[in-house]
């Protein structure tokens, strides 16, 4: 990871201001994604406290106050690919996700990684979905449970929806910010999470179900439909 305080010749606390003139300074000696480091990172306030965080770890001696700050150092292509660069989740596998599965999951991925990249306010929208998503599929759901009412939209309409207000933009972004320069998340956890959603919400929606089913609770013709259904099923199984 480059130093890129040592780039600009500044201390770890350097201002806004300071940085700015210094990247103006010394902007002819350094490579292109030093300046957009510089620039991303570093002139963020979120994301340069992230970036600080990882340097402390890194070079924890650059932080004590009383050394001297050794001038920048020689660019090397070693250093132009060390650069501060965010840890995310493909967006366009988060969208495919989100298209296919369900829009919470590719709402709920785009916001981790907004919040990442120090863009709170999309990361916030992105939630938006989220929450909004789930209070529609548990408000449609009661509607059809005790009223009958199927209400016609279906989830990859609301996903569509998403993708091309909001989900499309981190595509857009990345592609002309950061192009391949970002560090990929692994996919592990998040494959996990997905399955347990999903076996949640099944066993939740299916035992609601019954309950509302044995205790006569549901519209009568959603109990009909019930009820047929549980006598063809059993028929189908005692036939030879």
């Amino acid at each position: 990871m480059i130093n890129l305080y040592q780039r600009l010749n500044l201390p770890p606390t350097a201002s806004r201001a300071e940085i700015e003139a210094a990247l103006a300074q010394y902007r002819s000696e350094l490579s292109e994604a030093e300046i957009r480091g510089v620039q991303e990172w570093l002139l963020v306030n979120e994301v340069r406290y992230r970036y600080d965080a990882r340097l402390r770890q890194e070079q924890p001696s650059f932080f004590i106050p009383s050394q001297k700050q050794p001038a920048p150092a020689a660019t090397s292509d070693r250093g132009r690919r060390g650069y501060y660069t965010p840890k995310l989740y493909n967006p366009t596998v988060a969208a495919v996700l989100g298209i296919l599965l369900s829009p919470i999951i590719g709402a709920w991925l785009h916001a981790i990684n907004w919040r990442e990249l120090g863009n709170e306010d999309a990361a916030r929208q992105n939630m938006y979905v989220v929450y909004g998503t789930i209070v529609f599929g548990i408000l449609s759901t009661l509607l059809y449970f005790f009223a009958a009412i199927e209400i016609p939209i279906m989830g990859w309409s609301i996903a569509l929806g998403w993708f091309f207000s909001i989900g499309k933009n981190q595509i857009d972004f990345l592609r002309r910010e950061a192009g391949n320069d970002y560090m990929r998340k692994k996919w592990g956890k998040v494959v996990m999470w997905i399955i347990f959603g999903i076996l949640a919400y099944l066993f939740v929606y299916y035992f609601a179900l019954y309950l509302l089913y044995t205790s006569g609770s549901l519209h009568p013709k959603v109990m009909a439909l019930i009820t047929q259904g549980v006598e063809e099923a059993v028929r189908a199984t005692t036939q030879p």
